[in-house]
């Protein structure tokens, strides 16, 4: 699967979130970051259709516009580092 960039769900003040936006910055790949810190509902409605309990949430999206879920903080950080060493 060709990643066309990444799309970050969580909090501003999320030090996961920090970590994870500077890894992308020094590695090059593209990223979006949705707040989801003003609605609660939003966030909700999020993490119960990644199934996940909490934020951050990262998905990957392809050129074609299809979106797969990632996971947290961990799962992104162990896929983004596997996808630099390819």
């Amino acid at each position: 699967m060709l990643v066309g960039y990444y799309h970050i769900y969580g909090r501003s003040q999320d030090p996961h979130c920090a970590e994870l936006i500077n890894y992308l910055n020094n590695t090059g790949f593209e990223y979006v970051f949705t707040l989801t810190d003003f609605s609660p509902e939003y966030e909700h409605s999020i993490t119960k259709r990644c199934k996940r309990d909490y934020t951050p949430i990262i998905t990957s999206v392809t050129i074609a516009g299809e979106e797969d879920i990632i996971g947290g903080f961990e799962e992104a950080m162990e896929h983004i580092k596997s996808m630099t060493k390819s």
